[in-house]
């Protein structure tokens, strides 16, 4: 069953992509498919490690699968398209009730319902303080994955948040590097002329063509080129964290599924 899990996961990934692409946040099927066979490849070793009990795999599942195409849809388009992150919200709750009828009883389901209404609340409260720094579609994901962590208790809960917090952080201050990079590069003067004469001709040299602070060519490039433009997208840094606790629970990160 190991190894189906793998091939399944990575046969579902294209349809997810197809999706996508209609929805107009296009993502590459090969990188989406080598990426989550290889999360896959590390559920699996963790499962045949029996570093949790069988009956939660499915869970851990769902959210490679799913989590993934959004997370590079999420980079490449700063979008979470509703095509996928809605259908997510019953492929979870199946995914969980399996798991809860496997062994984890009515107390796991109880946590995963919990856990949709805290952690997708909590985003759904600063998305609406703060529109601009969080996504409707990062509040939509919140509630797939506050399911996830809240089944495996509120320990995930925040260490997910925190997480997710310092991932996006991080992500934030590195994209900023090209940025100042190129500013940088422009306040250099050309090669063989003092700075202060400009031209040969005595003329001032024209300065880039921008918009505000960014260059044309970041201006116009996608969003990947204009991090700082487009923001930077929290979505990957939540299916990380949760990803992170699914497969690796633990102390410190929510019981372990037994």
């Amino acid at each position: 069953m190991s190894w189906g899990m793998v091939v399944v996961g990575g046969a579902v990934v294209p349809l997810l992509a197809w999706l996508l692409r209609r929805a107009g946040a296009p993502v590459s099927p090969v990188v989406a498919v080598a990426v989550v066979v290889a999360a896959l490849l590390v559920v699996v070793w963790r499962w045949r490690e029996g570093r949790w009990a069988e009956w939660w795999w499915p869970v851990p599942w769902v959210l490679t699968v799913v989590g993934v195409p959004l997370c590079l849809a999420d980079v490449r388009h700063r979008r979470l398209p509703d095509v996928v992150t809605l259908p997510a919200y019953p492929l979870m709750a199946t995914a969980l009730t399996v798991a809860a009828i496997g062994g984890g009883g009515v107390t796991l389901l109880a946590g995963a319902a919990a856990g949709v209404l805290v952690f997708g609340g909590v985003h759904l409260v600063v998305h609406r303080v703060e529109p601009a720094r969080l996504g409707a579609g990062d509040v939509k994901l919140a509630g797939v994955l506050g399911a996830v962590l809240g089944a495996l208790g509120w320990a995930s809960v925040a260490v997910a948040a925190i997480a997710a917090a310092g991932l996006s952080a991080v992500a934030a201050v590195g994209a900023q590097v090209p940025a100042i990079a190129r500013r940088a590069r422009r306040a250099e003067p050309p090669s063989g002329y003092p700075a202060s004469q400009g031209s040969p001709n005595g003329a001032s040299r024209p300065a880039p063509a921008t918009t505000g602070t960014f260059p044309r060519q970041a201006r116009d490039g996608p969003c990947p080129q204009r991090a700082i433009r487009c923001g930077v997208p929290h979505g990957p840094a939540l299916v990380v964290a949760a990803w992170m606790c699914a497969v690796f629970p633990g102390v410190g990160s929510g019981m372990v599924p037994s």
